[in-house]
């Protein structure tokens, strides 16, 4: 439990990096539950039994009622950006480096070409590795310097980076601002 911790001072955490802590909460959740059986204290097993109870109806609530898309997750509105970038007649599409590899998500949602990806795929290094992607299609994974007209780039919600250029459109997908010039 402790190394967990200290591993948590020197990361920036999020859900996957704070993951160690895991096995520790669930071996002291066991001792703890296996102690109250030990010991024979049936009014304390009773109360965790109702806890659990009651924690685990408010979990179901959550779980059959929360959009999940509202917690901005990893990947939530990824399928509505790339439609939304799919339905575009625009001649480039930006987007900054987001969630390793975000080409996988308008290769998989966009149901694209292997064929036309093939032919059209820019990489990064000559080296050609899976997450190196640069561009494909109408597709750039890096933000341009300068522009161009009849383009979408996608940033994260709240974010803008002024080129210059008339915004002709502005369109917000959950976690994403989408802006058309």
């Amino acid at each position: 439990m402790l190394s967990s911790l200290i591993v948590g001072l020197f990361l920036e955490i999020n859900i996957n990096r704070f993951n160690i802590i895991m096995i520790p909460c669930v071996y002291y959740i066991v001792l703890g539950i296996y102690f109250v059986i030990s010991q024979k204290r049936k009014i304390l097993l009773v109360l965790i039994a109702i806890m659990y109870i009651i924690m685990f109806g408010f979990f179901m609530k959550d779980y059959i009622t929360q959009d999940s898309n509202s917690e901005f997750t990893f990947t939530s509105g990824l399928e509505e950006v790339v439609e939304f970038c799919e339905n575009s007649d625009v001649q480039n599409v930006y987007c900054i480096p987001f969630n390793n590899e975000p080409f996988i998500y308008f290769l998989f949602y966009g149901q694209y070409d292997v064929n036309t990806y093939i032919d059209t795929v820019q990489y990064n290094r000559k080296d050609g590795t899976f997450g190196n992607i640069k561009s494909f299609g109408k597709y750039n994974f890096y933000l341009p310097t300068k522009m161009k007209e009849n383009s979408l780039v996608i940033l994260p919600k709240g974010e803008f980076i002024d080129y210059g250029l008339e915004v002709k459109n502005k369109v917000t997908i959950n976690q994403f601002d989408i802006y058309e010039y």
